[in-house]
């Protein structure tokens, strides 16, 4: 994803006018994780899990997420006040 924006010449400061840009790489979204540790002491992040009513576990989830059957994680954000369907 690419963020672009004009920056007008500024003749004060001897400035041309200039382009702008941030890129962004959008990947899926993976479970949270937590401080833990191997059988060496050493340290680790693993994802919490949750337990499901029929014994499965599933990554914890962060508020706004959700997991579909195909183990995909969604998010909606707070302001986004009109969810697509």
């Amino acid at each position: 994803m690419h963020f672009a924006w004009k920056l007008p010449e500024n003749t004060d400061k001897s400035l041309k006018p200039r382009l702008r840009r941030i890129t962004y790489e959008l990947a899926p979204i993976e479970p949270a994780t937590g401080t833990s540790a191997d059988h060496h002491s050493r340290a680790l992040r693993t994802p919490p899990t949750a337990q499901r009513p029929d014994g499965a576990h599933l990554p914890a989830l962060g508020q706004g997420a959700s997991i579909d059957t195909t183990s995909t994680i969604t998010r909606q954000h707070a302001w986004n006040d009109a969810p697509p369907t």
